[in-house]
């Protein structure tokens, strides 16, 4: 699985990284409603790029999304035993700290705060 995840993310931002449009979003296309995660691709193209401050007007949950591929990556790479002590430390982080419920929650309020108080930023950000 997450192979998959990781070359789907590589896939769409090298998509986006080429100059094309990548996968549309599919809440946007359903519902007209930006989805939480809409700009999220250019902003990681952009901060690759080094333009930081143009990575955080389109989403500011793009340095987190680089760190989590990173070692998304970094973990895929590893010999098996490392894989295992790495993920270990990891799902102990996650369980001490709560970083990832934390970071989803975030992530939705952040989203709710476009949609009410900067829809019109948003709708730029997500192509509409």
């Amino acid at each position: 699985m997450a192979w998959a995840v990781f070359a789907a993310a590589a896939a769409q931002g090298a998509m986006v990284l080429a100059g094309l449009p990548g996968w549309p979003c599919l809440l946007k296309s359903a519902t007209g409603v930006p989805c939480p995660g809409c700009g999220l691709t250019r902003a990681v193209a952009a901060l690759l790029r080094g333009d930081p401050y143009a990575s955080l007007r389109l989403h500011a949950y793009a340095p987190l999304l680089v760190l989590a591929l990173f070692l998304t990556g970094l973990a895929l790479l590893l010999p098996k035993g490392s894989r295992l002590a790495f993920v270990s430390r990891v799902e102990w982080f996650e369980r001490r700290t709560g970083v990832t419920a934390i970071a989803l929650v975030g992530l939705l309020v952040y989203w709710l705060a476009r949609l009410i108080f900067f829809p019109e930023a948003l709708a730029r950000v997500a192509g509409g």
